[in-house]
């Protein structure tokens, strides 16, 4: 470990410390940087598939002679109220 004194004491040490820690502070950056983009990208392409996915839905919901609406015709004569049962007046 380098002492306090010597980096005072030699502006060559000091410049040459200055200098690396700059580098380093520099690569840093890049790399955050370059995480920052990749986590930007894959929010964007989630929200692009979300949207389309989205949009599918919606138009199959909406179809006047999709599945939805082929289901819920061969549905409705099978639907029987729960509660008691009236007796037949026949």
């Amino acid at each position: 470990m380098l002492r306090r004194p010597f980096l005072y004491e030699n502006p060559e040490a000091r410049a040459a410390v200055t200098t690396a820690m700059a580098e380093t502070g520099e690569r840093r950056t890049g790399i955050l940087a370059d995480q920052d983009n990749e986590h930007e990208a894959t929010c964007r392409e989630r929200a692009l598939n979300a949207e389309d996915s989205l949009k599918t839905a919606h138009a199959e919901i909406l179809a006047p002679s999709g599945l939805a609406s082929a289901n819920s015709s061969s549905r409705a004569g099978t639907c029987r109220p729960s509660g008691p049962k009236r007796p037949s007046s026949g």
